[in-house]
């Protein structure tokens, strides 16, 4: 089912406020201006990475598209995940800190792409902060699968393909969603809900890519 509902069947959630009207064409018409101190700490949609990266390397400036895609904050993290991969390997268990620099880090990026995307208008806080586009993740495990772990690329790589095709219908449906509420002042709210459904899908991969959880995303939207 697509949708704005909370996907309680999973152990990752994203709940969103809806907004289809009374939209503000301003914040809208210039949201990727506005968003960018967010995404040069949290990173972007995943397809904005993937446009704008050949652009950066043909300027020369390759090394900034990592940064782009997953943010300054993003690429610490990247590096705790693979920490936190062989602490889990070796003892069973995720270091208390390793994880929670991995849920602040998820907590943030599902706030900035929420406003990148145009789910909402408010200007997110920086960090944790309360937010009517929020994820909800599971508490930690006392013990840790270490064969999920292990496998844990190859297991995510059927939904990283997904991700891909999905993350072109999310750019589609971000830029007709700017243009009507730039026009109308409203975000249809078929587009609205698919985003939003595409955004819940794409935090339950992350979050099993960032070893928050064992669980395995489901191959559906929500």
């Amino acid at each position: 089912m697509l949708g704005g509902g909370d996907g309680s069947a999973h152990p990752v959630s994203f709940e969103v406020e809806p907004a289809y009207e009374g939209r503000r064409r301003l914040s809208g018409g210039l949201r990727l201006l506005f968003a960018i101190p967010h995404l040069l700490f949290t990173g972007g949609p995943s397809l904005l990475g993937m446009v704008v990266a050949p652009l950066l390397i043909l300027a020369g400036l390759a090394p900034l598209t990592i940064p782009l895609s997953i943010g300054a904050f993003g690429v610490v993290t990247a590096l705790a995940t693979v920490a936190s991969w062989f602490a889990i390997l070796i003892l069973g268990r995720q270091p208390r800190d390793l994880r929670e620099f991995a849920v602040f880090y998820l907590s943030w990026r599902a706030k900035a792409v929420a406003y990148s995307v145009l789910l909402r208008d408010e200007f997110p806080s920086f960090g944790f902060g309360d937010y009517p586009a929020n994820v909800t993740l599971p508490p930690p495990l006392a013990s840790r699968s270490r064969f999920s772990v292990a496998l844990r690329l190859p297991r995510l790589f059927p939904h990283v393909m997904g991700l891909a095709i999905l993350n072109v219908g999310l750019t589609l449906a971000s830029v007709a969603g700017w243009a009507s509420i730039v026009l109308f002042g409203r975000y249809p709210r078929p587009l609205h809900d698919f985003s939003a459904s595409v955004v819940r899908y794409s935090l339950r991969v992350e979050a099993s890519l960032l070893l928050i959880h064992d669980d395995d995303p489901p191959f559906r939207l929500e």
